[in-house]
């Protein structure tokens, strides 16, 4: 579809307002306003940002109330899904959304101390641990969700790369081998998903009937792999995480 015309007026005030077409068909309006361009709002109103330090830190609070109310209180996982028709939260809690919250919370409690995320964090950490195999071809991969205490035979190179990024963190932290331990598990488990043309397998679902489902290809999966290799090497300096 062809761009629409930019076009320009000036207001009774002498001021020049530019109308700016954009690709998609929406249009941009500017008024000059003492040497610069501001955002239009309409003809008439101009469109006023503010940002400052309180608002951020506002936000921060808000989100930090968020992301706690998000924790299941029997098993310390997070939920994804929040309805704000019924207020309530799916009954599945989810391993990645687990990992990366705890990494956030870890974040915000450096930011300000907060006791009641320092009395978490060791009880998430510990669902964390518990949603990784221990043993067998698939060890080091974690179960992608629990629902109603059943753990998901589902398993994605996402969900152990975040698991990675929060359990050097934690080790990084607390000093605590078992993190080290699992990060290490995980990443010897990433490695095995490796194709010969360095591309990854990106999720094994297991079903009731024996039947094992493999997909591949995912760039966002792929990067994710990379830079938790990554992390790993940068912390044990083992080779094969270079090479992976």
């Amino acid at each position: 579809e062809p761009r629409p015309a930019d076009t320009g007026r000036n207001d009774r005030g002498g001021r020049l307002w530019i109308s700016v077409g954009k690709d998609n068909g929406d249009r941009l309006t500017l008024v000059q306003y003492q040497g610069r361009a501001l955002e239009g709002a309409g003809d008439a109103f101009v469109t006023v940002r503010r940002l400052d330090k309180g608002l951020i830190s506002e936000k921060i609070t808000d989100a930090r109330r968020y992301l706690l109310d998000a924790m299941d209180p029997r098993t310390y996982g997070f939920h994804k899904l929040y309805n704000s028709k019924t207020d309530t939260f799916e009954d599945r809690v989810r391993t990645v959304y687990s990992a990366s919250t705890l990494w956030t919370l870890m974040k915000l409690n450096d930011l300000k101390r907060d006791p009641e995320i320092e009395r978490r964090i060791p009880k998430i950490a510990a669902f964390l641990l518990s949603m990784q195999i221990q043993s067998g071809p698939m060890k080091g991969a974690f179960y992608y969700s629990m629902d109603q205490g059943r753990k998901r035979r589902a398993f994605t190179v996402g969900t152990a790369s975040k698991a990675i990024f929060t359990l050097l963190d934690l080790y990084r932290r607390f000093g605590d081998k078992r993190y080290l331990k699992s990060a290490i598990d995980a990443g010897d488990w990433l490695l095995s998903t490796q194709n010969q043309d360095g591309t990854v397998t990106e999720n094994f679902e297991f079903f009731t009937s024996g039947e094992i489902k493999k997909t591949k290809f995912s760039w966002l999966y792929h990067g994710q792999v990379l830079s938790a290799l990554s992390r790993l090497y940068g912390v044990t300096r083992d080779p094969r995480y270079l090479h992976g």
